[in-house]
């Protein structure tokens, strides 16, 4: 099992600005997604997951409650090559009782 940390989600990895020139040249020599991955994200898509636009690209938002931690991190493993983050991020409680705790990755 991987030990994850807190994460802040930033714009920025390696010293670059999401939107570097650095970044726009790493994403367009991505291979494009295997038969078996785009099978994976729509079915996410038509699931659990939402599809969103940032400027010109379209992004896919996986989002899994804390229960789900697992499930998550074998999807992250999936599309990794594809990801901006190094690892998935971690949203908190802020209320209540799980106030503090993880509330989803």
């Amino acid at each position: 099992m991987k030990k994850t940390s807190i994460l802040q989600i930033k714009n920025q990895r390696d010293g670059y600005h999401l939107n570097s020139k650095y970044w726009q040249e790493w994403k367009s020599k991505l291979p494009v997604l295997s038969s078996e991955k785009k099978e994976i994200a729509i079915g996410m898509i038509l699931s659990d997951a939402c599809m969103y636009k940032k400027s010109k690209h379209s992004l896919i938002k996986f989002e899994q409650g804390y229960l789900q931690k697992e499930f998550l991190f074998n999807l992250f493993d999936i599309f990794k090559p594809y990801c901006f983050m190094l690892e998935p991020g971690i949203r908190m409680t802020l209320r209540g009782h799980r106030k503090g705790l993880i509330k989803s990755y």
